[in-house]
């Protein structure tokens, strides 16, 4: 957190107004809004340029969301962050397992505590494969179908084989 804090010595500029000239990915934007919130409105370089204005004045088709959107993300990251770090608090009770130690720690009941250990168990087998934490987050946070279990058949219903 204090890299995205520390100012270029020349112009004054934040990391985040060097990602904006750079045309860095929005996701590369949230990770450094989530670190320093107060970079999305900063203009206290030679410029006075916010990281918005600096990316659309290099880049005429400058391509992040508005600073409200990239603030809004910002705050989710931070916010599944924090709720990483009191889930990580409860881990050394490892005899309960996962979904034991989010059912009680946070209270959410058996189905809850699940889905969310669950869903903890497969972001960090994809982190483990090579997924940046950001896109991570990004998969799990999508609007994704749920898949309907597939009813099973009764004996007398299934097709038999003649051989």
């Amino acid at each position: 957190p204090q890299q995205v804090c520390r100012r270029d010595p020349q112009t004054g500029k934040l990391p985040l107004h060097d990602a904006a000239w750079g045309m860095a990915p929005f996701q590369a934007a949230v990770m450094l809004a989530a670190a320093a919130p107060a970079s999305v409105q900063d203009r206290r370089n030679r410029g006075c340029e916010s990281p918005h204005d600096v990316g659309r004045y290099v880049h005429p088709g400058f391509s992040w969301p508005s600073p409200e959107q990239l603030m809004a993300r910002a705050s989710r990251l931070r916010s599944a962050g924090q709720l990483m770090g009191r889930l990580r608090s409860l881990l050394p009770q490892r005899q309960v397992g996962l979904q034991g130690c989010i059912d009680g720690g946070l209270k959410l009941g058996l189905r809850a505590s699940f889905l969310i250990a669950s869903c903890l168990t497969d972001c960090q087998e994809l982190i483990h494969n090579g997924l940046i934490p950001a896109t991570v987050l990004t998969l799990t946070s999508s609007q994704v179908p749920m898949m309907q279990p597939v009813p099973k058949m009764h004996p007398e219903a299934a097709p038999s084989v003649s051989g």
